[in-house]
């Protein structure tokens, strides 16, 4: 016997119950998985300060530690985020220039993907804005990394004010690579949680998602344009903070 198909009312009741389950699901888990993670962090931390005591008259190799302490605090400040994903609020906003700040992603991102190839746009004013300093660097950091799969790799990365609207200052980031795209439906999930085509490489399929969500909670938006063989554009754009 053929089953009929659900009307589009009980249809999309079903989809929301659906997903509704799938993120307590994913709350649950990080918050499980949060309390060993942060140990693990904190041994980091303290092992990396402990070694910077015993290389004090190695100012090269403290200013990397500097660095590892730095990511590993950032590591644990999205396991915070990741804990209260079961809850509506997960966005820390504070006041911060965007500009640094995509310039440290930028920094970051070369040390780790040294072949990718980051053209740089970044104005030396300071750009304030009021957002979630720490999720804003999951999501750079999250695009930077995918920029740095194709071969050859290269990022144009944008950043500048927008113009005055109706007295609504706003200020963008724009991430452009020349990667092989995506395809319409990778592209339609692209900020569903969990989801990756990186698994084996082990991106987890977090950051865009939890971005999105500070990013909204603070009044900006992210997006994202690809098509196969034309690279992928993202675009995150951030209310002015004066």
């Amino acid at each position: 016997m053929k089953v009929p198909p659900l009307p589009d009312a009980l249809a999309a009741a079903t989809a929301s119950l659906v997903e509704a389950k799938r993120l307590v699901l994913m709350g649950q888990i990080a918050a499980g998985a949060s309390h060993e993670l942060n140990n693990l962090l904190g041994k980091i931390i303290g092992l990396a300060e402990l070694t910077m005591d015993e290389l004090a008259d190695r100012p090269d190799a403290c200013a990397e530690l500097e660095t590892l302490i730095s990511v590993a605090e950032q590591g644990a400040r999205v396991v915070d985020r990741l804990e209260a994903c079961s809850g509506r609020n997960i966005a820390e906003p504070r006041r911060f220039d965007l500009a640094a700040a995509v310039e440290a992603a930028c920094f970051t991102a070369q040390a780790r993907h040294p072949d990718l190839a980051i053209v740089r746009e970044i104005p030396a004013d300071a750009l304030w804005v009021l957002a979630d300093d720490c999720l804003l660097r999951v999501a750079l950091d999250a695009v930077l990394d995918n920029a740095s799969q194709w071969d050859p790799s290269r990022a144009t990365v944008s950043c500048r004010a927008l113009p005055d609207t109706d007295g609504d200052r706003q200020v963008e980031v724009v991430v452009q690579d020349d990667g092989t795209g995506m395809t319409t439906e990778v592209l339609a999930r692209t900020f569903e949680p969990f989801f990756t085509t990186r698994s084996s490489q082990g991106a987890a399929g977090v950051g865009l998602s939890l971005a999105q969500a500070a990013l909204s909670e603070c009044g900006g938006r992210i997006e994202m344009d690809s098509s196969p063989g034309a690279g992928t554009m993202v675009r995150l754009t951030l209310p002015m903070s004066l």
